[in-house]
C-alpha cells in the first residue's frame, strides 16, 4: 500500500509539474498567440469561434495556432 501511495504522489507532483512548466511556456507566447491557444485548446472552441471572438480571418488565426505550438514544443523541451 505504502508503494502505491509513493506513486500516486509521484504522478500527482508530476502533474502540478508539468502544469507550471505549461504555464511558463506559454507566457513566453505573445499575447496574440497565447489568445488563440486558451480559446481552442482551453476552452475547447472552434476555429470559427476563436476567429471571430478575435475579430481575425480564419486563415489567419491557424497561422497563428500553428506558429504558437511549434514554439510551446520548443519551449517545452528546451526547458
Amino acid at each position: 500500500v505504502i508503494k502505491n501511495i509513493s506513486y500516486f504522489f509521484d504522478d500527482m507532483f508530476k502533474i502540478e509539474d508539468d502544469k507550471i512548466e505549461l504555464k511558463q511556456a506559454l507566457d513566453k507566447l505573445t499575447d496574440k498567440e497565447r489568445a488563440v491557444i486558451v480559446l481552442r485548446y482551453f476552452e475547447e472552441m472552434s476555429l470559427n469561434d476563436v476567429a471571430y471572438i478575435l475579430g481575425e480571418n480564419l486563415s489567419t488565426v491557424k497561422s497563428r495556432i500553428y506558429r504558437a505550438l511549434e514554439k510551446l514544443k520548443e519551449y517545452m523541451i528546451v526547458k
